[in-house]
């Protein structure tokens, strides 16, 4: 047998092992807990990303929509600009067209401001319902109407400048 103080020394080292050992056991249990806590906290990060992942996929979406809607505005608002010119140019026209809607046959006729009054336009409503197609083509070309085809009758060709300048236009037929 050992004497009392070699026995005494064991059993206090294997206390101190003892308590170290349960130090070490209290320590991973701590780890353990905290490793738990961080999973958790790390599943929810991840539940986290993924519902920010679908809003974001959503707001592209949403954005991608928006682009289209905006584009289909921007031309809405281009072809209602162009609309708008197109009132204005008719609208500052109509005091010609309503001058030159009442002339007779040899009162001059007006013409837009823009235009230089010279031959080969007609002056009256007299050269109007005698223009050649050849005098229709400078006449249109200086108007800025639109060239028509070569058989287009010279009837026609005559209407449409009548129709631009407001000139009342009516053939009598033989």
């Amino acid at each position: 047998m050992l004497p009392q103080r070699d026995t005494d020394e064991l059993r206090n080292a294997v206390q101190r092992q003892a308590t170290a050992i349960q130090r070490q056991d209290d320590t991973l249990q701590g780890i353990q807990t905290t490793l738990r806590l961080r999973n958790i906290l790390l599943e929810q990060i991840i539940d986290l990303i993924q519902e920010t992942k679908s809003e974001v996929e959503g707001l592209r979406t949403e954005v991608r929509e928006l682009r289209a809607e905006v584009r289909e505005l921007r031309a809405d608002v281009r072809q209602n600009e162009n609309s708008l010119n197109r009132l204005e140019r008719e609208n500052n026209l109509l005091p010609m067209r309503l001058h030159n809607a009442g002339v007779s046959d040899e009162a001059p006729l007006q013409y837009p401001d823009w235009v230089q009054l010279e031959p080969p336009l007609p002056m009256n409503r007299r050269d109007l319902l005698q223009l050649t197609s050849h005098n229709y083509a400078a006449t249109a070309r200086i108007l800025g109407l639109p060239a028509l085809h070569e058989s287009t009758t010279v009837d026609y060709l005559r209407r449409q400048i009548a129709q631009y300048l407001g000139v009342i236009y009516v053939t009598i037929a033989p």
